[in-house]
Formats: structure tokens, C-alpha cells, sequence
């Protein structure tokens, strides 16, 4: 008689190196932490970006380690607003970002800027400023956290492209100027010498 030897669906599946077991695996939060911490940091260099998280009521600011390299700040570099805004956003934007800043933090929930900076190495770079305010039952804000990219590629792209439109412009209107100019000087002999510029341009139209 011949025996059959039947296959359980654990025994194939061990058999093949599939894990079928239904016990949970063991949860390890540090490990866990340390994976989200590199993917973070990955997505951020490879965006050229760092972000940031102030408690507004403790008044204690996180950035990241690329936050710090996007403005040139060491790790030992204070954070605070006054130092942020007078020594590294450009003093021809800096105006502008503290009025924004100021009107924001007194109605506003969605922070959206462009801005320049002075980078110690860089130079003048382009930042784009995206966070986000939450605010207590009575709207006082609590928390500020965001992100800051580097768009200086995008900014010099758009600033060529503009410049490229007005020579355009120019060089088209000092064509049109120079032949208005020849049709002027050709007409002005059919009006005499000491004839106006009125004449000249009755003339011409």
C-alpha cells in the first residue's frame, strides 16, 4: 500500500522560505526612530531643504542638521529671530520678511515666502519658506513648524528669462525709435530748415 505523505501549508511554506508565523515581531522604538531619522534626513538633502519646529510656548526651536547647512549655521549657531533676520536674510529682503512674518503671526495659518539670504560660503542664495501656525481655543499661536528649500537654481532661471524679455524689448524699441529718428531727418527737408518738430511729425503720419 502505497503512503502518502501530505504537505501542511506551514511545512511548504517553510520549505520554500516563507515566514508564515503569526507571531508579532519584536518592536524595537529606537531602531524604529533611527530608520525614520535617516529617511527624513535623506528626503531633505536630496530636496535641498531643512525644516524646523518652534513651541512658541516654551519658546524652544528644533531645526535639523540640514537646516543648519542650507543657512551656513554651525551646530553651536543660537537660534533666534533677531540674529536670523539681521544677519543672514539680505538686508534688501529683510524688510519685507519681517512684515510678512508679523502680519502672519497675527491672522495667518499657511506660511508661503520667498526670500533671499547670505549664505557665509554661498553667497546670495534663494530660500522658499513653507509652514504652518497652530494656534490655541483663544488663536494664540503655540506651535510654528516648516520648511525651508533652496530655489536659487528656479530664481536665477526665471531672473535670465526676465532679462532676456526686456533686451528684447529694448533692443525692439530703439529699433523703432532709430527708424522714426531716419523717417524724421528724411521728411524735415520737405518742411525747410527752421520749421518745428510739429511740422517734422505731421509729416511722418
Amino acid at each position: 500500500m502505497e503512503h502518502k505523505h501530505e504537505v501542511n501549508e506551514d511545512e511548504h511554506d517553510r520549505k520554500f522560505g516563507f515566514n508564515t508565523t503569526t507571531e508579532p515581531l519584536p518592536f524595537n522604538a529606537e531602531e524604529v526612530l533611527r530608520r525614520t531619522n535617516e529617511s527624513l534626513s535623506l528626503a531633505q538633502r536630496a530636496a535641498n531643504a531643512g525644516v524646523w519646529d518652534w513651541d512658541l510656548a516654551s519658546d524652544k526651536v528644533y531645526v535639523s542638521p540640514e537646516y543648519r547647512d542650507l543657512y551656513g549655521m554651525t551646530s553651536d549657531t543660537p537660534l533666534n529671530y533677531d540674529s536670523w533676520l539681521n544677519n543672514i536674510v539680505h538686508p534688501e529682503d529683510r524688510k519685507r520678511v519681517d512684515e510678512y512674518g508679523r502680519e502672519f503671526f497675527k491672522s495667518g495659518s499657511e506660511y508661503r515666502i520667498e526670500f533671499r539670504i547670505l549664505h557665509p560660503i554661498g553667497g546670495e542664495r534663494w530660500l522658499a519658506g513653507r509652514g504652518t501656525l497652530t494656534r490655541d481655543t483663544a488663536d494664540r499661536p503655540m506651535r510654528f513648524t516648516g520648511i525651508n528649500l533652496d530655489i536659487t537654481d528656479r530664481k536665477l532661471a526665471e531672473l535670465r528669462e526676465a532679462k532676456r524679455h526686456k533686451d528684447e524689448f529694448l533692443a525692439m524699441l530703439a529699433m523703432n525709435l532709430e527708424i522714426l529718428l531716419g523717417l524724421l531727418l528724411l521728411r524735415s527737408n520737405s518742411c525747410g530748415t527752421k520749421t518745428s518738430l510739429a511740422c517734422c511729425m505731421s509729416c511722418v503720419t
